[in-house]
């Protein structure tokens, strides 16, 4: 993808989830690529070539606290996310996954919860 473009990177393990987002990414004129695994998430963040991070704070172990893969995301692309050159979404269906991940060094901001359905999302694909 060309880095100068809206595009988006969506990591969910449920996939209606993720095809849920792919598509309101894709309407706000997003190029979207998308995964289910913790090795896809880590591959394609590497290449620093999105805008926008939506992920699973527990991708590829649901219904864990395994959130090793959120906190990797993270420090791969903190200082982009600290020069505004990137944003970051990460969800969960419960708040203990969350608690953990803040409980290592993610900050607060980048979480949302999932019981708050897809609206938060209309705002977050904004630029």
């Amino acid at each position: 993808m060309d880095p100068n473009v809206k595009s988006a990177l969506i990591g969910l393990h449920e996939h209606l989830n993720l095809e849920t987002m792919v598509g309101l990414a894709q309407t706000k004129g997003y190029q979207v690529d998308s995964c289910s695994t913790p090795e896809r998430m880590r591959e394609l963040t590497g290449s620093d070539l999105y805008r926008m991070y939506i992920m699973d704070v527990n991708l590829g172990h649901p219904g864990s606290e395994e959130v090793g893969i959120a906190l990797e995301v993270y420090r791969m692309i903190k200082g982009r996310l600290e020069n505004k050159e990137a944003k970051l979404m990460i969800v969960s269906a419960t708040d203990g996954a969350i608690q953990k991940a803040m409980g290592l060094g993610i900050p607060k901001e980048y979480f949302k919860t999932k019981d708050r359905g897809i609206d938060f999302l209309r705002e977050f694909f904004t630029d």
